[in-house]
């Protein structure tokens, strides 16, 4: 895979964080909070995957 995947990871992010903006500017702040940590984990996957190319799966593994 290219950095392609790190992109649309961001820009997953960056959609999520707006959702999160919106709901927080209506006052609903307990619904601003799920895309917010949305958006933070996709951003921080799409700098893992950039810095080690290895692409992570939610749940556990073992």
């Amino acid at each position: 895979m290219s950095d392609e995947y790190a992109q649309t990871l961001r820009k997953r992010a960056l959609s999520a964080l707006k959702w999160a903006q919106r709901a927080c500017q209506e006052g609903d702040y307990d619904t601003c909070a799920l895309p917010a940590e949305y958006a933070a984990q996709l951003y921080l996957k799409s700098l893992i995957y950039h810095v080690t190319g290895e692409v992570l799966e939610g749940g556990r593994s073992g």
